[in-house]
């Protein structure tokens, strides 16, 4: 009976590692494909509308 407890709470920290895990490549999925344009969009537009704007007065 006890090495089934211990079996099951092996079991739910897995499951809490591995929730984890999704957590963060959740994140790295949200910043590659939603930041990473939205960024790589802004940096373009700097670049193209050279030092005379209002990032660098």
């Amino acid at each position: 009976m006890e090495q089934l407890q211990t079996l099951i709470s092996k079991l739910f920290l897995s499951l809490e590692r591995l929730d984890l895990i999704f957590d963060h490549l959740k994140v790295c999925y949200l910043v590659r494909y939603f930041f990473a344009p939205i960024i790589e969009r802004a940096m373009t537009i700097v670049e193209e509308s050279g030092p005379n704007t209002m990032f660098f007065s």
